[in-house]
């Protein structure tokens, strides 16, 4: 596969046609420093792409397809520059004759898309048998089936490095499915994004962003930019390593999201109290998950807790089986709800964290340390 990049004006639109893309939904291609290496689908390389300039900024690029599917671009580690000092942000991929095009809007620049569009799909929330009923929908923290699983293997079945956990963390048993609507605001697309940042709630009170040790940048945080923006689902994704997790994890394409309460309603308009909806779809068990996995010598000891036994959680920090877990987690899914589409769209991050923050000025505190309850599932 190889990537053309066409020349760039002073301002304005980027188009970079594509001669031979395949519109999988999930493929991903992965960049490191200014060079886009691959391009995955299902873990199998499907060719080089295209030499880049850097800039030395964070950059990702993101294209949706004209039918069901999405594709992900991405370059981690720099911005490109396609023959002009700017930015690039989040664009549309089109067909022509047979062949696509990505086309771009410079930061700050001139798009030809005026209003956001409106996206579908699936977030996920683990939780206690019951827990979910106790609030109203919102103020929460969520992630797609890649980042609750992470969750999951990382804090709720095992205590980190320190072995099984069990009883379970908080009695999680569950795993919760939600179709979400979106629409962000037109202050926030205009800067090339449709999330903001992924904000930490607390028993629905905002943290701001929550790095390591329990590091918040606090309420304030918060207020500034749903005031400014409106209030936006926000998001981040893993490989980012901003704000949390900050290194590398087995869920390569894990991505946590924050549904702020005061941006939901029925029908998504983009205005500043109106970015999201959600429809319940459904919920499974861990143990209806971790059954998937037979006892095999090979995979080590089991997870035990409450009477079940698993293989499931083994081998914590192998890429290959947490894939396999996600994939077996969306898989239980859909056997459970046949009649319901297990593929409604792609939730892809496209927040990048030096629009906002290249100036960070809010301090950061442990909003905890007073109860001196230090635990990574603040995040």
């Amino acid at each position: 596969l190889k990537l053309v990049a066409a020349s760039a004006p002073d301002s304005g639109t980027w188009p970079v046609s594509c001669a031979a893309m395949v519109p999988t939904s999930g493929a991903a291609m992965h960049g490191q420093d200014t060079r886009l290496l691959h391009v995955e689908d299902g873990g199998e390389t499907a060719g080089e792409v295209l030499n880049v300039e850097g800039v030395g900024r964070p950059f990702r690029l993101r294209a949706t397809w004209v039918g069901a599917a999405s594709v992900l671009l991405l370059c981690t580690g720099a911005a490109l520059s396609l023959g002009a000092p700017h930015l690039l942000s989040t664009g549309s991929l089109k067909r022509t004759d047979g062949k696509f095009e990505v086309v771009m809007a410079a930061a700050g620049g001139p798009s030809e898309q005026k209003e956001a569009p409106t996206i579908t799909f699936y977030m996920y929330r683990a939780a206690a048998e019951g827990a979910l009923e106790k609030y109203e929908f919102g103020d929460i923290n969520t992630g797609n089936m890649d980042g609750v699983v992470w969750y999951l293997m990382n804090e709720v079945v095992t205590m980190y490095t320190a072995g099984v956990r069990c009883p379970r963390k908080f009695n999680i048993s569950m795993i919760h499915r939600f179709k979400i609507t979106m629409k962000s605001t037109p202050e926030l697309f205009a800067t090339g994004m449709n999330f903001g940042a992924r904000f930490a709630y607390d028993t629905g009170k905002c943290m701001g962003r929550c790095f390591p040790k329990n590091m918040c940048t606090g309420t304030d945080d918060c207020d500034y930019h749903y005031k400014k923006y409106g209030y936006n689902p926000g998001c981040n994704n893993f490989y980012d390593h901003y704000p949390f997790p900050d290194y590398n994890t087995p869920a390569e394409r894990g991505i946590w999201y924050t549904l702020p309460l005061a941006g939901r309603c029925d029908n998504p308009t983009g205005a500043h109290d109106c970015t999201w909806a959600y429809e319940y779809a459904g919920n499974i068990s861990l143990w209806d998950m971790e059954k998937a996995a037979k006892a095999e010598a090979n995979w080590g000891d089991v997870n035990c807790c409450d009477g079940h036994c698993s293989q499931f959680w083994n081998d914590q920090f192998s890429t290959w089986r947490t894939s396999w877990r996600v994939q077996q987690a969306l898989q239980t899914f859909a056997d459970k709800y046949p009649d319901i589409s297990a593929d409604i769209g792609s939730g892809t991050c496209d927040f990048q964290w030096p629009k906002w923050y290249e100036v960070d000025r809010w301090d950061r505190r442990d909003p905890w340390a007073a109860f001196h309850t230090h635990d990574e599932d603040k995040k």
